[in-house]
C-alpha cells in the first residue's frame, strides 16, 4: 500500500474512549429523553389523558392517582412542546398541577365530586390533543 505523508491517521474511536454506552444515534437518550433534555410531550399528555379518565370515573382510583401525580410533575417540568398554542398548554399544565394539588392535599375542596369534575374538566381539554 501507498503511503501519503499527508494522509490523516483513521480515527476508530478506540484511543480517544469511545465506547458502546454513548447516546444512541436516533437523537434520543436511552432514558427516553431527547437531546434537549425534554420528555415526550405526547406520552405525558396521553398519562394525563388516560389518569383524568381514571379519576373522573372514580376520585380514589389509586392508579389514576398515582399516573396523574407523575404526569402533572413532567408536564411542568418540560417546555412548551413544538406546535402549541402557549396559552393552551399553559391551561393543560394548570388543571394536571391542579388537580394533583387535591392529592397532595393542598387544595380547598377536596371532596370526591370535586375531583371527578377537575378530572372531568382536565380529560375535556385533552381530548382534542390525544
Amino acid at each position: 500500500t501507498l503511503s501519503l505523508p499527508d494522509a490523516l491517521p483513521i480515527d476508530d474511536g478506540a484511543e480517544d474512549g469511545a465506547d458502546a454506552d454513548e447516546a444512541d444515534d436516533d437523537g434520543e437518550d436511552d432514558d427516553g429523553e431527547d437531546d434537549d433534555g425534554g420528555v415526550d410531550a405526547q406520552q405525558v399528555l396521553s398519562d394525563l389523558f388516560v389518569a383524568s379518565d381514571r379519576l373522573m370515573h372514580d376520585a380514589r382510583d389509586h392508579e389514576g392517582v398515582l399516573s396523574l401525580v407523575d404526569a402533572a410533575d413532567r408536564a411542568e417540568a418540560i417546555r412548551l412542546p413544538y406546535g402549541f398554542d402557549p396559552a393552551v398548554w399553559k391551561d393543560i399544565v394548570e388543571q394536571a398541577v391542579g388537580l394533583r394539588a387535591v392529592f397532595e392535599g393542598e387544595a380547598d375542596d377536596e371532596s370526591d365530586e370535586a375531583i371527578e369534575h377537575q378530572a372531568r374538566d382536565l380529560r375535556s381539554a385533552l381530548r382534542p390533543l390525544v
